[in-house]
Protein backbone atom coordinates (compact mmCIF):
# COMPACT_ATOMS: atom_id res chain seq x y z
CA UNK A 1 0.00 0.00 0.00
CA UNK A 2 2.76 2.48 0.89
CA UNK A 3 4.59 1.65 -2.34
CA UNK A 4 1.43 2.56 -4.27
CA UNK A 5 1.36 5.95 -2.54
CA UNK A 6 5.05 6.40 -3.33
CA UNK A 7 4.45 5.63 -7.00
CA UNK A 8 1.44 7.96 -7.04
CA UNK A 9 3.51 10.77 -5.54
CA UNK A 10 6.31 10.17 -8.07
CA UNK A 11 3.97 10.03 -11.07
CA UNK A 12 2.22 13.22 -10.02
CA UNK A 13 5.47 15.01 -9.24
CA UNK A 14 4.59 15.58 -5.58
CA UNK A 15 7.03 17.73 -3.68
CA UNK A 16 7.38 15.26 -0.84
CA UNK A 17 6.00 12.09 0.71
CA UNK A 18 6.26 11.93 4.48
CA UNK A 19 6.30 8.46 6.04
CA UNK A 20 6.47 7.56 9.69
CA UNK A 21 6.82 11.09 11.10
CA UNK A 22 3.80 10.59 13.36
CA UNK A 23 5.62 7.81 15.17
CA UNK A 24 8.08 10.31 16.65
CA UNK A 25 5.49 11.22 19.29
CA UNK A 26 4.96 7.71 20.55
CA UNK A 27 6.60 7.08 23.93
CA UNK A 28 7.24 3.44 23.07
CA UNK A 29 7.62 2.98 19.30
CA UNK A 30 5.99 -0.21 18.06
CA UNK A 31 7.36 -2.30 15.20
CA UNK A 32 10.26 0.13 14.79
CA UNK A 33 12.45 -2.25 12.78
CA UNK A 34 9.58 -3.19 10.44
CA UNK A 35 8.76 0.44 9.71
CA UNK A 36 12.38 1.27 8.98
CA UNK A 37 12.55 -1.67 6.56
CA UNK A 38 9.42 -0.47 4.75
CA UNK A 39 10.72 3.09 4.49
CA UNK A 40 14.08 1.83 3.21
CA UNK A 41 12.22 -0.08 0.49
CA UNK A 42 10.31 3.04 -0.57
CA UNK A 43 13.53 5.05 -0.78
CA UNK A 44 15.02 2.40 -3.09
CA UNK A 45 12.15 2.50 -5.64
CA UNK A 46 12.98 3.81 -9.15
CA UNK A 47 12.45 7.52 -9.52
CA UNK A 48 12.19 8.18 -5.80
CA UNK A 49 14.62 10.82 -4.57
CA UNK A 50 15.27 10.43 -0.84
CA UNK A 51 14.67 13.65 1.03
CA UNK A 52 15.62 14.82 4.49
CA UNK A 53 15.38 12.28 7.27
CA UNK A 54 13.59 13.27 10.43
CA UNK A 55 15.33 12.43 13.65
CA UNK A 56 13.85 9.31 15.18
CA UNK A 57 13.57 8.74 18.91
CA UNK A 58 16.06 6.36 20.43
CA UNK A 59 14.96 2.77 20.74
CA UNK A 60 13.27 2.56 24.08
CA UNK A 61 14.21 -0.08 26.65
CA UNK A 62 11.91 -2.93 27.66
CA UNK A 63 9.10 -1.55 29.78
CA UNK A 64 8.71 -2.65 33.39
CA UNK A 65 5.58 -4.58 32.44
CA UNK A 66 7.47 -6.48 29.75
CA UNK A 67 10.17 -7.41 32.23
CA UNK A 68 7.62 -8.48 34.83
CA UNK A 69 5.89 -10.75 32.34
CA UNK A 70 9.10 -12.25 30.96
CA UNK A 71 11.06 -12.67 34.17
CA UNK A 72 8.01 -13.78 36.14
CA UNK A 73 7.07 -16.36 33.51
CA UNK A 74 10.61 -17.78 33.47
CA UNK A 75 10.69 -18.10 37.26
CA UNK A 76 7.21 -19.66 37.35
CA UNK A 77 8.03 -22.19 34.62
CA UNK A 78 11.33 -23.16 36.23
CA UNK A 79 9.61 -23.52 39.60
CA UNK A 80 6.84 -25.66 38.11
CA UNK A 81 9.27 -27.94 36.27
CA UNK A 82 11.51 -28.34 39.32
CA UNK A 83 8.50 -29.10 41.55
CA UNK A 84 7.18 -31.69 39.09
CA UNK A 85 10.57 -33.36 38.85
CA UNK A 86 10.97 -33.52 42.63
CA UNK A 87 7.52 -35.06 43.09
CA UNK A 88 8.08 -37.55 40.27
CA UNK A 89 11.64 -38.61 41.06
CA UNK A 90 12.21 -38.08 44.80
CA UNK A 91 9.80 -39.84 47.14
CA UNK A 92 11.01 -37.91 50.19
CA UNK A 93 10.01 -34.61 48.57
CA UNK A 94 6.37 -35.38 49.42
CA UNK A 95 7.08 -35.98 53.11
CA UNK A 96 5.42 -33.58 55.57
CA UNK A 97 2.99 -32.62 52.81
CA UNK A 98 0.66 -30.83 55.24
CA UNK A 99 3.50 -28.52 56.27
CA UNK A 100 4.43 -27.91 52.63
CA UNK A 101 0.86 -27.05 51.65
CA UNK A 102 0.42 -24.80 54.68
CA UNK A 103 3.61 -22.89 54.02
CA UNK A 104 2.76 -22.41 50.32
CA UNK A 105 -0.68 -21.11 51.27
CA UNK A 106 0.97 -18.66 53.66
CA UNK A 107 3.34 -17.50 50.90
CA UNK A 108 0.36 -17.04 48.56
CA UNK A 109 -1.47 -14.84 51.09
CA UNK A 110 1.71 -12.89 51.75
CA UNK A 111 2.21 -12.22 48.05
CA UNK A 112 -1.42 -11.18 47.55
CA UNK A 113 -1.02 -8.58 50.30
CA UNK A 114 2.55 -7.36 49.94
CA UNK A 115 3.20 -7.57 46.18
CA UNK A 116 0.61 -4.92 45.17
CA UNK A 117 1.73 -2.72 48.07
CA UNK A 118 5.38 -2.90 46.97
CA UNK A 119 4.42 -2.22 43.34
CA UNK A 120 2.36 0.85 44.26
CA UNK A 121 5.18 2.16 46.45
CA UNK A 122 7.64 1.87 43.55
CA UNK A 123 5.13 3.59 41.23
CA UNK A 124 4.58 6.41 43.70
CA UNK A 125 8.30 7.15 43.86
CA UNK A 126 8.88 6.85 40.08
CA UNK A 127 10.67 9.77 38.46
CA UNK A 128 10.23 11.18 34.93
CA UNK A 129 12.90 10.29 32.40
CA UNK A 130 13.55 11.78 28.97
CA UNK A 131 13.30 9.78 25.77
CA UNK A 132 16.88 10.81 25.06
CA UNK A 133 18.10 9.26 28.30
CA UNK A 134 20.34 6.23 28.00
CA UNK A 135 18.19 3.48 29.51
CA UNK A 136 18.37 -0.30 29.39
CA UNK A 137 15.32 -1.25 31.45
CA UNK A 138 17.74 -3.11 33.76
CA UNK A 139 16.61 -6.54 32.55
CA UNK A 140 17.44 -9.47 34.78
CA UNK A 141 19.39 -12.08 32.75
CA UNK A 142 17.05 -15.01 32.20
CA UNK A 143 19.65 -17.49 33.45
CA UNK A 144 19.48 -15.99 36.93
CA UNK A 145 16.04 -17.29 38.07
CA UNK A 146 17.02 -20.96 37.51
CA UNK A 147 20.33 -20.34 39.29
CA UNK A 148 18.62 -18.67 42.26
CA UNK A 149 16.17 -21.56 42.53
CA UNK A 150 18.98 -24.12 42.39
CA UNK A 151 21.06 -22.35 45.03
CA UNK A 152 18.12 -21.88 47.41
CA UNK A 153 16.96 -25.48 47.05
CA UNK A 154 20.50 -26.81 47.50
CA UNK A 155 20.92 -24.70 50.66
CA UNK A 156 18.15 -26.77 52.28
CA UNK A 157 18.50 -30.15 50.60
CA UNK A 158 22.28 -30.66 50.87
CA UNK A 159 22.57 -30.09 54.65
CA UNK A 160 19.65 -32.45 55.19
CA UNK A 161 21.28 -35.13 53.06
CA UNK A 162 24.49 -34.68 55.05
CA UNK A 163 22.63 -35.07 58.33
CA UNK A 164 23.04 -31.43 59.32
CA UNK A 165 19.67 -29.99 60.34
CA UNK A 166 16.16 -31.27 59.80
CA UNK A 167 15.59 -29.88 56.30
CA UNK A 168 15.55 -32.18 53.30
CA UNK A 169 13.93 -32.80 49.94
CA UNK A 170 10.54 -31.62 51.20
CA UNK A 171 12.12 -28.25 51.98
CA UNK A 172 13.46 -28.21 48.44
CA UNK A 173 9.90 -28.71 47.19
CA UNK A 174 8.76 -25.73 49.25
CA UNK A 175 11.48 -23.63 47.65
CA UNK A 176 10.55 -24.63 44.10
CA UNK A 177 6.84 -24.16 44.85
CA UNK A 178 7.59 -20.76 46.37
CA UNK A 179 9.50 -19.73 43.24
CA UNK A 180 6.50 -20.77 41.15
CA UNK A 181 4.24 -18.54 43.25
CA UNK A 182 6.63 -15.57 43.17
CA UNK A 183 6.92 -15.86 39.39
CA UNK A 184 3.14 -15.92 39.01
CA UNK A 185 2.84 -12.89 41.28
CA UNK A 186 5.29 -10.99 39.08
CA UNK A 187 3.78 -11.96 35.75
CA UNK A 188 0.10 -11.73 36.71
CA UNK A 189 -0.44 -9.69 39.87
CA UNK A 190 2.24 -6.97 39.87
CA UNK A 191 2.04 -6.59 36.10
CA UNK A 192 -1.70 -5.85 36.39
CA UNK A 193 -1.09 -3.23 39.08
CA UNK A 194 1.41 -1.47 36.81
CA UNK A 195 -0.90 -1.83 33.79
CA UNK A 196 -3.77 -0.20 35.67
CA UNK A 197 -1.62 2.78 36.60
CA UNK A 198 -0.28 3.13 33.05
CA UNK A 199 -3.83 3.11 31.71
CA UNK A 200 -4.87 5.78 34.21
CA UNK A 201 -1.87 8.09 33.81
CA UNK A 202 -0.69 7.45 30.24
CA UNK A 203 2.79 6.65 31.53
CA UNK A 204 5.14 3.86 30.51
CA UNK A 205 7.31 2.63 33.37
CA UNK A 206 10.90 1.41 33.00
CA UNK A 207 13.21 -0.09 35.59
CA UNK A 208 16.09 2.19 36.53
CA UNK A 209 19.58 1.44 37.86
CA UNK A 210 19.62 1.04 41.62
CA UNK A 211 16.84 -1.55 41.85
CA UNK A 212 17.48 -4.26 44.43
CA UNK A 213 15.52 -7.45 45.23
CA UNK A 214 15.20 -6.47 48.90
CA UNK A 215 15.50 -2.70 48.54
CA UNK A 216 12.61 -2.22 46.13
CA UNK A 217 12.37 -1.50 42.45
CA UNK A 218 13.44 1.93 41.25
CA UNK A 219 11.21 3.10 38.41
CA UNK A 220 11.19 5.90 35.88
CA UNK A 221 8.37 6.80 33.52
CA UNK A 222 8.02 8.10 29.99
CA UNK A 223 5.01 10.12 28.86
CA UNK A 224 1.94 10.96 30.90
CA UNK A 225 1.68 13.80 33.32
CA UNK A 226 4.93 14.55 35.08
CA UNK A 227 3.44 16.95 37.61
Amino acid sequence: MINRYADFARNNKADALSIGVEFRSLPVPAHDVRWRTIIKGVRARPGIRPGARCASPPVTPPTYRERLRTEGAVLAVVGAIASALLLALVARASERSASTIGQLIFVTILLLVLAPFAARRSIASAEPVALSASLTGEPTPLWKPPLVLLVLAAAFVVPGELGVGAAGWDAGLRITGGCLLVGLAQALLIERVVAADESRTGRHYVRLPGSRPLGGTKLGFIGGKQA
